[in-house]
């Protein structure tokens, strides 16, 4: 899979020309940032499990990609469906006997988008610790189990049913709904809420299932934005809710700190049977 981060799985990922719906493959996290002046590191390993939910289509026509410099690349859609906890790390990768001779590996996961051999999978199996009744072959220690990751729906669905969680945070609130179209804007608010207290202190609550990117500020602003002129408002506040911020956005925060809160996934508790994220 490319090193391009493209965290929402309602969107696309590049991938191999051969990819057909169904398909897994794994995500490589790069080392971040090269910027000379900025420099940001970065973790370097396999995180995450995705399901393809597309067949690969080609990207030349989209200008996102071709901005990026993937319109010669092939892309699918997906969806996050496992977390590698911990990481398998770019080292411990290269130590290993089987995984060594990987293509890919020996590229540094450079390119867009590479195929994975049949042992590699199995053996990444072994060393994520799911494959019953085997033990890693070498060097390599410990459990990691895969961890199932949840959609944005099905966050936004769980949330909505429990904004007790976020009493913790200082916010107790009452369901207006899901998904709320903004006439005149034409976006669509994941989670709008009041205040118990004060009906007129509105909430808006936009959700990630990954990691969140710049962009979602300016979009969760514009919704605040669009709350506060209704007729009865007095005041307005957005709720941003991601598993990660990417390194920019900390800077965009900061200057709408008085607007906009952030809250991690990790720091709400979901109930053990959820099969999600827990702390």
């Amino acid at each position: 899979m490319a090193e391009i981060d493209f965290d929402d799985e309602n969107g696309w990922w590049t991938c191999h020309p051969e990819t057909r719906a169904g398909d897994l493959a794994v995500v490589y996290r790069s080392a971040g940032a090269r910027d000379s002046e900025f420099p940001v590191r970065g973790p370097k390993d396999l995180a995450y499990v995705v399901l393809a939910t597309s067949d690969a289509f080609r990207l030349d026509e989209n200008p996102l990609a071709v901005d990026a410099g993937f319109g010669r690349h092939y892309g699918c859609h997906h969806a996050f469906v496992a977390k590698i906890d911990p990481p398998i790390r770019l080292a411990e990768l290269r130590a290993d006997l089987v995984l060594s001779a990987w293509p890919a590996l020996k590229a540094s996961f450079v390119r867009a988008a590479m195929p994975m051999p049949e042992q590699v999978w199995q053996r990444l199996l072994e060393i994520a610790g799911v494959v019953a009744g085997r033990r890693p072959s070498n060097a390599v220690t410990g459990h990691r189990p895969l961890k199932p990751v949840r959609t944005e729906l099905e966050l936004e669905n769980w949330l909505a049913q429990n904004l007790s969680v976020l009493r913790e945070h200082g916010l107790d609130l009452e369901l207006i709904g899901q998904q709320v179209f903004c006439k005149g804007h034409d976006g669509t608010i994941d989670i709008l809420c009041h205040l118990k207290d004060e009906p007129r202190h509105y909430v808006v609550i936009e959700l990630k299932a990954g990691e969140v990117r710049r962009d979602a500020v300016g979009q969760i602003l514009g919704y605040v934005g669009w709350v506060r002129n209704a007729p009865d408002a007095i005041d307005v506040t957005g709720v941003l809710i991601g598993q990660s911020q990417h390194r920019q956005v900390p800077y965009a925060l900061a200057e709408v700190v008085s607007r906009v809160r952030w809250i991690s996934w990790d720091s709400i508790e979901f109930p053990d049977s959820s099969g999600g994220r827990t702390t």
